[in-house]
């Protein structure tokens, strides 16, 4: 017999850790074909490879683990990169003629790689979030810059595009948000390095004649635009969960696996409850770092490396959780 599947490549995804932790739930609600997350990598603002890179990855990833009966492959770009020869950064594996380290995205997936489960199990998350907070100045199409959270702006222009929370930067460390009115359909884009990310997706608007008025507010997270009295789009970004976390069970082991990851910078206490006994102790294994800005190289190429841990086990108990750190739980279900 012959099966297939159709496979939809996600767009490449490479942005800010904070996009990924704000979209670990991007895959919850996906319906129709599979999908192939490539590639992906955090780049803005962790380009040596950074712990907060990892940690953005490894929230995002463990929306996908949760949601792997619908992504069906993930990819990380680029593997290797040559120090004397440098065209994209972060690169997984860094090597020179004699040396090489690797980059903690590298540890956070293995990590995930080696501790698989046979399947997903149902969980439930209580977690604090913390609210994205954007910033920067409105851009007119005639190039001038406004200061501040508003802006009113009249034109007679067919086409529209008005950047706001523009950081003024350019080149790969571009950072703005530009709102798109052209062809009849409107659309507000976060263009952050190279990568464009969609935040209101196409929606028809029919273009008013003579001359248009615009009125613009964005603070914080959140924005609205409105023409002519009327409302174009308004959105609040998605938070940024302190918490994600992903739970699978290996029946070869007879092991729960629990990833967790913690974004914030604060140790948080985490009330662990099962529906069932567990054994007296249970291994945990942890990637972090004093600063989430650490970062591996030829000189310190263990400065952030997991490492592992004997830790107490039960049906409910409380755990520390580190500071912006990777964690991998596992523990053994109490046979009787």
């Amino acid at each position: 017999s012959v099966s297939a599947f159709l496979l939809n490549r996600s767009s490449d995804l490479s942005l800010d850790p904070a996009f990924f932790a704000a979209n670990t739930g991007l895959y919850d609600d996906h319906k129709g074909v599979d999908i192939y997350c490539g590639e992906y990598a955090a780049t803005i603002g962790a380009k040596e490879g950074t712990l907060e890179g990892a940690l953005g990855e490894a929230a995002f990833l463990t929306g996908v683990e949760r949601n792997q009966d619908r992504v069906k492959m993930t990819s990380y770009a680029p593997l290797f990169k040559n120090a004397g020869y440098v065209s994209w950064e972060p690169d997984m594996i860094v090597f020179n003629n004699h040396e090489e380290y690797v980059i903690p995205s590298y540890h956070m997936l293995k990590m995930f790689a080696t501790n698989r489960g046979s399947y997903v199990c149902e969980h439930t998350l209580i977690t604090e979030s913390d609210r994205r907070s954007e910033h920067g100045f409105f851009r007119t199409p005639d190039g001038d810059i406004v200061e501040g959270t508003s802006l009113i702006y009249d034109t007679d222009m067919n086409d529209i595009r008005i950047r706001f929370w523009d950081r003024g930067k350019e080149g790969e460390d571009q950072n703005h948000y530009d709102w798109i009115l052209e062809n009849g359909t409107s659309k507000v884009i976060h263009y952050n390095g190279w990568s464009a990310e969609t935040i209101c997706n196409e929606t028809e608007f029919t273009m008013p004649d003579g001359i248009r008025h615009v009125e613009m507010t964005a603070s914080e997270d959140s924005f609205r635009i409105t023409l002519n009295g009327i409302t174009v789009h308004e959105h609040t970004l998605a938070p940024i969960p302190h918490l994600t976390a992903v739970t699978t069970f290996d029946e070869n082991s007879n092991t729960v696996i629990t990833k967790l990851v913690n974004f914030s910078e604060n140790e948080i206490e985490l009330t662990l409850s099962y529906s069932t006994d567990m054994a007296q102790t249970a291994e945990m294994t942890v990637l972090t770092a004093e600063s989430r800005f650490a970062h591996n190289s030829f000189d310190t190429p263990g400065a952030v490396a997991p490492y592992t841990v004997t830790i107490p086990s039960s049906r409910n108990q409380v755990l520390p959780i580190r500071a912006h750190s990777v964690n991998v739980i596992m523990q053994k279900l109490l046979l009787l």
